[in-house]
């Protein structure tokens, strides 16, 4: 087709895929837009691109030629199939999946097939591929949990689909795992040991049972151990921390957190047992004012900071929390012995402005 025409179009294309279509008129070149249902083909042989859609129940085809080699292709034809058939949606379905360049058994390049576009992946250093018999696996490594992707070819067009994917950690792989984005998510857990990663966003991680891990990363995020061993990490932001039952450890991260213990029976009374807060610094704080101070009262009191155990003689023990050897304690009766204990990791000093008593 002659440069002089008044309307051609313009392609590119990248390892034999359509990746973007422009529009030749009266001199002018605009962008055009790949819908979701449009299937664009390259055929080198021929120096033709086909454009394939469905188009008011029936299945439209486009064929552009190039005649004379100068990169404009003009409109050859456009023929109109019946209704819908088995393939035509097998055609509109590969346009979401991945492709793969292999040299020599090794993955170098990896590709998005998304809207009939291919575009070209950033593989991150810890992102290690494989080929594994007819599947290619992807294996990536964060915060401690392993990632492992398995992609399927099922019908061997050359277009992979995620097949599989399972998070693992030392203790072995948890049964439920899930990634957020940049918005607010909301995950509950399951009866097994689930991981949650909040990415982006505020987000509410609930682990229910099971021995969880709930990572926040960044957003003031909302973080609920449940029942079980669970590790919490908020990354930045302002975050809440419940850890729940079990023996929890909890790393707030950069910004003002806050631990909040709901009653005794969550928090533990013994090194084994009771909750861990990590990282506790000037900001952070420790709520304990769902718990009652003193038994022997109707009312539901606040507790006192009295320091350390030295000043027990005095106060006695209804009510009273202090602080020593890394460790806070709790009292909420009348003898001297804690009921409840919370191991702060590196901390040599806490003040009454530290607690919500």
């Amino acid at each position: 087709m002659s440069k002089n025409s008044t309307k051609a179009y313009q392609f590119t294309i990248q390892n034999n895929e359509v990746v973007g279509v422009f529009e030749l008129k009266n001199g002018r070149v605009k962008a055009e837009k790949m819908e979701a249902d449009e299937l664009w083909s390259f055929d080198a042989t021929t120096n033709q691109v086909t454009k394939t859609e469905n188009s008011h129940g029936r299945l439209e085809t486009t064929v552009y030629s190039d005649t004379d080699g100068d990169g404009l292709f003009s409109k050859m034809g456009v023929s109109l199939g019946g209704g819908l058939s088995t393939t035509s949606q097998a055609l509109t379905q590969v346009h979401e999946g991945y492709k793969f360049d292999v040299v020599n058994q090794v993955i170098t390049a990896v590709y998005e097939v998304k809207r009939g576009v291919v575009r070209q992946e950033r593989q991150d250093d810890n992102d290690i591929f494989t080929l594994q018999g007819a599947d290619i696996v992807k294996t990536a490594s964060e915060h401690g949990v392993m990632e492992t992707t398995v992609y399927s070819d099922t019908n061997a067009d050359g277009i992979y689909t995620k097949s599989a994917t399972t998070y693992s950690t030392q203790s072995g792989i948890l049964s439920s795992a899930y990634h957020g984005d940049e918005r607010d998510d909301r995950w509950s857990g399951t009866q097994s040991d689930d991981y949650y990663y909040g990415a982006l966003g505020n987000d509410i991680l609930n682990g229910g049972n099971g021995d969880d891990e709930l990572l926040g990363a960044e957003g003031s995020d909302q973080l609920l151990g449940g029942g079980g061993d669970d590790i919490l990490s908020g990354g930045d932001g302002d975050d809440l921390f419940i850890g729940g039952s079990g023996f929890d450890k909890l790393t707030g991260g950069a910004g003002s957190d806050k631990f909040k213990f709901n009653n005794i029976a969550e928090i533990g009374l013994t090194s084994t047992t009771s909750d861990v807060i990590a990282d506790f610094t000037l900001g952070d704080k420790i709520d304990l004012s769902a718990i009652d101070a003193k038994l022997t009262t109707r009312v539901n009191d606040a507790f006192t900071f009295i320091g350390t155990s030295a000043n027990l003689a005095t106060t006695g023990g209804n009510g009273v929390l202090w602080f020593e050897n890394n460790v806070l304690f709790g009292s909420n009766d009348n003898d001297l012995a804690a009921e409840f204990q919370i191991q702060l990791s590196g901390v040599m000093a806490l003040s009454p402005s530290d607690i919500i008593l």
